[in-house]
């Protein structure tokens, strides 16, 4: 670089990104192996997905009791990517660009919510990707309030509960929600 190399903002717009990525072949079934084989990554041995019907369009909520993620650590995961694929992976971790829960996601719906807290605790946290704030605010992720993650919990657990077959004992620490799923 000499003193006289001029440079220009390069980044991507955000909605062209997040379409391309979201074309890359997924269907309903792979985008949900995808976020299942991450919660069986974060040693989730119960995934319950429901789906409420009641409102359209639609919201599909994908639950584990797998390891969940502390505030910082869903903030890192949410990002684009969120590993390099040089990073060592354990044994059966399919993941390597740290792509797959966002692109699995936006495949299927142009927004999407993350809630997240370690096992044994009791305070979720959660984040919002939506394609709509993106083309106003550029690589900003929505970082949901309080009363933002009790009403979606509430939604969950009243959509849960509604459903057969449930499991007796199961107790969620990561909340995947789609909302205005478009396939």
């Amino acid at each position: 670089m000499t003193t006289k190399d001029i440079y220009e903002d390069a980044t991507p717009n955000p909605e062209f990104l997040i379409k391309s990525i979201s074309e890359q072949g997924y269907s309903l079934e792979t985008a949900l192996a995808d976020l299942m084989d991450n919660s069986i990554s974060a040693n989730a041995n119960k995934i319950e997905v429901v789906i409420d019907t009641e409102v359209e369009p639609f919201t599909l909520f994908l639950a584990d009791n797998g390891d969940g993620m502390d505030d910082k650590t869903l903030k890192y995961c949410m990002q684009f990517p969120s590993q390099s694929p040089e990073d060592k992976r354990r044994t059966f971790d399919l993941g390597r660009f740290g792509l797959g829960m966002k692109t699995a996601s936006f495949s299927q719906t142009r927004r999407f919510t993350v809630l997240s807290r370690r096992a044994g605790t009791t305070k979720f946290t959660a984040r919002t990707w939506d394609v709509d704030l993106l083309k106003e605010n550029k690589w900003q992720l929505l970082v949901n309030s309080a009363d933002d993650v009790t009403n979606i919990i509430s939604r969950y657990e009243s959509t849960s509960s509604a459903k057969l077959n449930r499991f007796s004992d199961f107790i969620p620490n990561t909340i995947i929600v789609w909302d205005v799923v478009v396939n």
